[in-house]
């Protein structure tokens, strides 16, 4: 009876190592498109990017944001 007992309690542990270990190469995966998803949008700039830039005289990432017309 007690090896029936270690037998469950080994196979649970396994079952839930193996789960722990997809939910950590879920979050890896999320995390990497994530960093790849940030690179793209700091790399090129669309045509709205360059002239703001332009406008405002210095680099996209310090515009914190582009005067409204109200």
């Amino acid at each position: 009876m007690n090896l029936a007992y270690g037998y469950v309690a080994q196979t649970l542990q396994m079952h839930d190592e193996l789960e722990a270990g997809r939910v950590n190469e879920r979050r890896r995966n999320a995390a990497d498109r994530l960093a790849q998803e940030g690179e793209r949008a700091d790399g090129r700039h669309g045509l709205a990017g360059r002239f703001a830039e332009w406008r405002q005289g210095r680099s996209r990432q310090r515009i914190h944001g582009l005067p409204a017309a109200h």
